[in-house]
C-alpha cells in the first residue's frame, strides 16, 4: 500500500537544524550558522510518502555568504516514520540526503556542502497536524473506490424537530438494577439518571437538575414534580448518587426542561430552532443550508441531505423516509473552504479534505510492549467463560465479559491496549504474543469484535526484547468506506447483560449513531476494579466509559477525544491568516524536480542560472509565435502550457500554506 503525496503537501518535516534539535513547534525559515556561511532552510515540500513509512521531499534552501553572496537550491531528503495519532505526532529517523541541486553551476563546493546539513541524522518529532494540512490534490487511494458491503448501510431513526427536544436514548429495552434498601430500580443501560418505581410503576427522570415523571415509558407527557416517593431521600443519605443529590429537594421551574424523544434503537436527532432558515451556499450550484441548526443539514433540488458519522441521508419530507446517498450531487464538492460548513467537506469524496481525511483513518500507528507483558487489567468475567461462535469464522467470542476475548483450537487471545496477549485459558495467565490466528482478521464488521481486525502484531524489535504491533484508526471505531472515512460500521450490536446473584450486569457496544455504551455492575462485584455504584470499567474498544456518565468523554479517556466530530455553532468563521500569507510569501517552495520558486507580489519567480525570472516574465516568452531561439513553435506552446500549471499550482499551494491552520483545525470531542 503507498500513498502519492505530490508537490503541494504541507508539511511534513524531514528534520531540519539548527544547532539544537528543531521540533515541531519551531517556526520556518529555520537558520544554521557555519561562518562565513548561513544557511536558511524553508518549509519542505513532500511528494512521496510509501506505505505511510518512508517520506521524500525537497527543502528549499539559501546559502548566504558574508559578502552578500548567496545561492539557492533544494536538498532531497528520505526519511522514515513512525506515527503516534493519540498524541499527533510523526517520529522520524534514519534521515539521508538524496539530492542536493542548485540552479548555478558555479555553486562552491562548500555551499553543496553546508547544504546537506539541513537534513541531521537524529530522529525527530513533528506535529501529525501538519501533514494533515496537506491538500493531497494528487492522491490516489490504495484500494479500489466503493462502498464495503460487510457495513450496514441502512440509515438510522432520524427525528427532525422545529421545538427544542432532547434524546432519551436506551440500550434496547430498558435493564433494570434494584437499589438496596429501596422500591427503586435504576436503569443501567442509558446515559440518563432514569429510575422505576415498583409500587406506583412510575418512571422517574433527572432532566437539567429537575425531576420529571410518567407512568409510561414514552416521548411526551413526563410532568416535573415538587414531590418524590421517600426512597429517593435515602439514595440521598449514600456516597454513590451525587446527581441525585444535586436535584433535591425536587423543585417546578418556571420554565420546563425541553421534553424528550424516547427511543430504543440508533437514533440521530436534528433540532431546527423554529421553520428551517434556508441560506445558499456560494458557488455550489444551487445547494442551500439549514442555518438554525447545530447539524450539518442542507437542501438541494427539493431534497433535504442529512450528514451523520461521515454518512449521508436524504429526504423528500424532514419527516419522511430517509435513504442512504450512494452518490453525492457535485454541488457538495463546490462548497467554499471558508465557508462556515466547510467541514463537511471531509465527507465528501473527491475533495482534498476527504482525501486527508482517509489518509489519517488509514495511518498506521505503532504500539511497542516489552516482551513478556502482561495486560494492565485483570480480564473477568460473569461467572465462568461463555463463548459464542463468531459468524463466518471457526472463532469463538467470550460474551460475559468486556473484554476482547476470543477462543480459537481451544487457545485464547486477548486484544488490549493496542496489542494481543495470549493463554492456554480464558481465565490467564495471560502473556504478550506476536503470534495471531490469521482467522482472526477475517472478523465480519456485524460482529463487536470486528475492530480487532485493525491490530496486527509486527513480530519482535531485532536487538531487544519488544514486541511490536500496528494499527490503524478502525482499532478505534473509526473506518474507510470507498473514499470517506467515517465512523462506526453502522451495525448495532446487542448488549451483554447477566444476572449474577440475581442483579444485572451490564455492557454495551459503541453505536455508530447517537447512542450509550460503557458497563454496570453492582458495587464490589468486579474483581480488580473500584466498587462504584457507576462503574468505570475498561471498555473492549474505546477504553474507559460507564454507562451512567455524564462527564464528556475527553475527561474519562483521552484517546476518546477525539473519536468524533461536535460542530455545534451555527457558522465556523474560517479567516485568512493575513500573518500566514505574510509568512508563505517570504517562504521558498521546490517543484516536484527541485526547481525552486519564490513569491513576488500577485507572481511567481524561479530561480534558474543563479537568477530569479519570474514566471509572467516567461509565459511573456514561450507566448512568442516566432521565438529568436529558434525553437520549434511546438515546443515554445508546451514550455507554455506547462509553465501555466506551475503557476495554478503554486498558486494553490501559496493560498493553502496561509490557510491550513484555520482549514483543518477541528474541535475533537465525545459523543
Amino acid at each position: 500500500m503507498s500513498i502519492l503525496i505530490r508537490a503541494l503537501v504541507l508539511a511534513l518535516v524531514l528534520s531540519v537544524l539548527t544547532s539544537a534539535p528543531a521540533d515541531a513547534s519551531d517556526p520556518w525559515p529555520r537558520e544554521l550558522s557555519d561562518p562565513p556561511y548561513t544557511l536558511v532552510v524553508h518549509h519542505p515540500v513532500i511528494d512521496r510518502w510509501a506505505d505511510y513509512a518512508v517520506l521524500e521531499g525537497w527543502l528549499p534552501v539559501e546559502v548566504r555568504g558574508d559578502g552578500g553572496a548567496s545561492w539557492v537550491g533544494s536538498v532531497r531528503a528520505r526519511a522514515t516514520t513512525t506515527i503516534d495519532l493519540d498524541r499527533r505526532l510523526v517520529s522520524l529517523d534514519g534521515q539521508e540526503v538524496l539530492e542536493v541541486r542548485f540552479s548555478d553551476p558555479d555553486t562552491p563546493a562548500a555551499v553543496t556542502g553546508l547544504a546537506r546539513q539541513a537534513v541531521q541524522a537524529g530522529g525527530r518529532q513533528v506535529a501529525l497536524d501538519e501533514v494533515l494540512a496537506v491538500l493531497a490534490e494528487d492522491f490516489q487511494p490504495p484500494a479500489p473506490a466503493g462502498a464495503d458491503p460487510g457495513f450496514n448501510r441502512a440509515p438510522p431513526r432520524i427525528v427532525v424537530s422545529e421545538t427544542p427536544v432532547q434524546l432519551l436514548l436506551i440500550d434496547q429495552e430498558p435493564v433494570r438494577a434494584p437499589i438496596d434498601g429501596t422500591e427503586l430500580q435504576v436503569v443501567v443501560n442509558t446515559d440518563w439518571d432514569l429510575f422505576f418505581h415498583v409500587p406506583a410503576a412510575d418512571w422517574y427522570v433527572i432532566n437539567q437538575g429537575v425531576w420529571q415523571t410518567q407512568s409510561l415509558l414514552a416521548s411526551g407527557n413526563w410532568r416535573s414534580v415538587d414531590e418524590l416517593p421517600g426512597d429517593f431521600q435515602s439514595l440521598a443519605v449514600g456516597e454513590d448518587w451525587e446527581r441525585v443529590r444535586a436535584a433535591l429537594p425536587p423543585r417546578v421551574p418556571d420554565v420546563a426542561p425541553p421534553p424528550f424523544v424516547v427511543s430504543l434503537e440508533p437514533t440521530e436527532l436534528v433540532v431546527v430552532d423554529g421553520a428551517p432558515r434556508l441560506q445558499s451556499v456560494p458557488d455550489a450550484g444551487g445547494l442551500e443550508v439549514v442555518a438554525n441548526t447545530g447539524r450539518d443539514l442542507f437542501r438541494l433540488d427539493g431534497r433535504w441531505y442529512l450528514l451523520a458519522s461521515g454518512r449521508w441521508f436524504s429526504a423528500a419530507d424532514l419527516d419522511g423516509e430517509w435513504v442512504t446517498v450512494d452518490t453525492l450531487p457535485p454541488a457538495f464538492a463546490a462548497i467554499p473552504a471558508d465557508h462556515g460548513r466547510a467541514h463537511v467537506r471531509r465527507s465528501v469524496p473527491g475533495t482534498v479534505e476527504a482525501a486527508v481525511a482517509y489518509i489519517e483513518a488509514t495511518l498506521p500507528q505503532a504500539s511497542i510492549v516489552p516482551a513478556g507483558a502482561v495486560p494492565g487489567r485483570e480480564v473477568v468475567y460473569v461467572g465462568e467463560p461463555q463463548f459464542e461462535p463468531i459468524p463466518n469464522t471457526r472463532l469463538e467470542r467470550a460474551v460475559n465479559t468486556p473484554f476482547a476475548v476470543i477462543r480459537h483450537n481451544n487457545f485464547h487471545y486477548l486484544a488490549f491496549e493496542a496489542a494481543w496477549y495470549a493463554s492456554a485459558s480464558p481465565l490467564g495467565p495471560w502473556r504478550v504474543t506476536t503470534t495471531v490466528p490469521e482467522e482472526v482478521f477475517g472478523i465480519p464488521p456485524s460482529d463487536p469484535l470486528y475492530f480487532v481486525t485493525y491490530l496486527r502484531p509486527l513480530g519482535n524489535q531485532p536487538g531487544n526484547d519488544e514486541a511490536r504491533f500496528s494499527y490503524t484508526e478502525g482499532y478505534n471505531g473509526r473506518y474507510t468506506i470507498g473514499l470517506r472515512a467515517v465512523e462506526g460500521t453502522g451495525w448495532r450490536y446487542d448488549p451483554w447483560v447477566g444476572y449474577p446473584m440475581g442483579r444485572p450486569v451490564y455492557w454495551g457496544y459503541p453505536w455508530t449513531y447517537g447512542g450509550p455504551w460503557g458497563a454496570w455492575g453492582p458495587p464490589g462485584y468486579w474483581t480488580g476494579y473500584q466498587p462504584l455504584q457507576r462503574l468505570e470499567i475498561e471498555g473492549p474498544q474505546r477504553g474507559v466509559g460507564s454507562a451512567n456518565a455524564q462527564a464528556a468523554p475527553s475527561e474519562q479517556d483521552p484517546r476518546l477525544a477525539r473519536r468524533s466530530y461536535d460542530y455545534s455553532t451555527l457558522e465556523q468563521q474560517r479567516t485568512v491568516d493575513s500573518a500566514g500569507l505574510q509568512r508563505a510569501a517570504q517562504d521558498l517552495y521546490a517543484a516536484p524536480d527541485g526547481t525552486v520558486y519564490r513569491r513576488e507580489g500577485d507572481d511567481w519567480a524561479r530561480h534558474e542560472d543563479g537568477e530569479w525570472d519570474t514566471m509572467g516574465d516567461l509565459q511573456r516568452q514561450y507566448g512568442v509565435a516566432s521565438p529568436a531561439t529558434g525553437a520549434p513553435v511546438e515546443r515554445q506552446r508546451q514550455a507554455y502550457r506547462q509553465n501555466q500549471k506551475d503557476i495554478e499550482r503554486m498558486d494553490r499551494y501559496y493560498e493553502r500554506r496561509a490557510n491550513s491552520y484555520n482549514m483543518y483545525s477541528e474541535v475533537w470531542v465525545g459523543r
